[in-house]
């Protein structure tokens, strides 16, 4: 077994920040629950807000992918319109 679920690294641009976000659901039993989905969403290359955008677009992303039913690829489609 590994010593952790997931991980991801950024590397900083030229910027001292970084508006880059990425967030993971784990999932469940992956006889049929909510399978295990990743999502990483680009900055706004330095326009205001874009961290935040970044976050939020990942977070709204999870939330609508883990509770919609059904297969995945609408899941997948749907929470892209969510986020």
């Amino acid at each position: 077994m590994n010593a952790f679920e997931h991980a991801w690294q950024t590397t900083r641009g030229a910027r001292e920040y970084q508006e880059d976000s990425a967030a993971v659901a784990n999932g469940s039993s992956p006889a049929g629950g909510v399978p295990r989905v990743a999502v990483l969403a680009d900055g706004m290359g330095g326009h205001t807000g874009g961290a935040l955008a970044s976050r939020v677009c990942c977070e709204q992303f999870l939330e609508a992918f883990t509770k919609r039913n059904g297969p995945v690829p609408d899941r997948l489609r749907d929470a892209l319109d969510a986020a």
